[in-house]
């Protein structure tokens, strides 16, 4: 925790100016990479700044003595190796399996939900020309129109 005998809250001003010089950078690479899942990417900016801000609150006004940081830090490391021990038993992995079913279901209505779309769009396809055709710029509709008719 303290590297250098250096742990005031100094610490957590730098690492504050770090994440917000780092994430950016991140989230550049992947996407001249064209790797980016931009919906995955709005939640994850969100909950990081978010996360980040509180963070850095709480350590310099309500954690600025290295013994009560290090106390949280603790409290927060025990919650975290608590949830890995948990997914190791059995009731863990019924959940998952019960999730994973779910989210098969869900796949499949999704897609049945896409495919009907598609088929209702194709329907609606010549309404929608003739719709489009009586709206618009004046001089080509009228053209369009009377080819329709």
């Amino acid at each position: 925790m303290s590297i250098l005998d250096f742990t005031s809250p100094a610490v957590s001003s730098i690492n504050f100016v770090y994440n917000i010089v780092a994430i950016p950078s991140g989230v550049y690479r992947h996407f001249k990479e064209g790797r980016m899942a931009w919906p995955l990417t709005w939640i994850v900016i969100a909950g990081t700044l978010t996360g980040v801000f509180i963070g850095y609150y709480l350590r310099v006004v309500y954690l600025p003595e290295p013994r009560t940081f290090k106390i949280f830090v603790g409290l927060v490391l025990f919650y975290i190796g608590s949830r890995l021990l948990y997914e190791f038993t059995g009731q863990a992995q019924a959940r998952k399996t019960k999730l994973s079913e779910l989210d098969k279901k869900f796949s499949e209505k999704a897609a049945l939900m896409v495919n009907s779309e598609k088929r209702f769009n194709d329907i609606l396809k010549p309404f929608h020309v003739f719709l489009s055709a009586t709206r618009g710029a004046p001089a080509e509709n009228r053209e369009h129109k009377e080819k329709l008719c």
